[in-house]
């Protein structure tokens, strides 16, 4: 079994969707991308994080936590660690979120003041940019926050691999809580590409586009406490977890990473109710343990 704190998953089938045309990558089979600490970062509230991942998935809350403030509150500065992205010759700092398919960043379109102290891609500036005619996108979360804009394709390049026609959104309005994390310029969405938001034809993820090129269509996340963590694309690095891996087929009927457990436990004790849920940022756990989770879509 794999050791407290880690959880490995396999999916059981890829998806499809249409691209604007074949996407062309760099041929590398493996890379990693470090993450950076954000700065800005005002700490962890637990009952808030449990309300915003309710909410984000369309759970109902448990007895207790529905109503009062704290669900219409925004965190503020919630991503303690983001992570470099290169689209044509611009880097952005991005949050990479498992629960969501848009890939988008702050732009020079938007209106003045929603981008202020953030790093903005300037599609004007870039010859690899090729917008993509009456295309748009539109995406809520869970916390309330929301962004929409337009639609490019654009070269993008993480880690050690190139993707060269990623269909990219460029904000040109955001929620106040996303001008606010000054450290963020936007999202890397990996979930399934179900739930990309752009119309009138959605568009694959970064990951699923890689996958052609990769050793293998996994990554992996191994995040840490109070420290940067590493995302992998293509092996599963074995240096970073103890014990065997355990594979749970992965529901994917909406779009997530979701999954049953046969149970949970707690010290000692083991209570065998199975337990469905969703992996969505794989959360550092207390006490400096690292949860690596490793994304698989090859397993059956």
């Amino acid at each position: 079994m794999v050791s407290f704190g880690h959880l490995s998953l396999a999916a059981v089938a890829l998806s499809s969707f249409a691209t604007s045309s074949p996407v062309g990558l760099e041929k590398r089979g493996t890379f990693s991308v470090q993450q950076q600490e954000n700065a800005d970062f005002s700490g962890r509230n637990g009952t808030l994080a449990l309300v915003k991942a309710y909410g984000k998935y369309g759970a109902t809350l448990p007895y207790g936590y529905g109503g009062g403030e704290v669900a219409a509150i925004p965190t503020r500065f919630d991503a303690q660690y983001i992570s470099p992205v290169s689209i044509g010759d611009q880097t952005l700092n991005l949050d990479f979120d498992t629960g969501s398919g848009d890939f988008w960043v702050f732009s020079t379109l938007q209106e003045p003041g929603t981008a202020d102290k953030h790093h903005v891609y300037d599609n004007a500036k870039s010859p690899s940019f090729k917008a993509l005619d009456g295309f748009s996108w539109s995406i809520h979360y869970g916390d309330g926050s929301a962004a929409s804009g337009i639609v490019g394709t654009e070269t993008v390049k993480i880690g050690g691999v190139t993707v060269t026609q990623q269909a990219v959104g460029l904000a040109t309005s955001v929620s106040p809580s996303f001008t606010l994390d000054t450290n963020s310029d936007g999202l890397m969405g990996l979930s399934f590409s179900t739930l990309n938001t752009i119309k009138p034809v959605k568009q694959k993820t970064f990951f699923d586009n890689a996958i052609p090129k990769l050793s293998s269509p996994v990554f992996t996340a191994d995040l840490k406490h109070d420290a940067p963590g590493t995302y992998d694309f293509g092996f599963i690095d074995r240096a970073k977890f103890k014990g065997s891996i355990a594979y749970v087929p992965v529901n994917s009927t909406r779009g997530f990473w979701g999954f049953t457990a046969l149970g949970h436990g707690v010290g000692n004790s083991f209570d065998p109710m199975p337990v469905t849920g969703v992996v969505g940022k794989a959360n550092p756990t207390p006490r400096g343990r690292s949860p690596s989770v490793a994304f698989s879509k090859n397993r059956a």
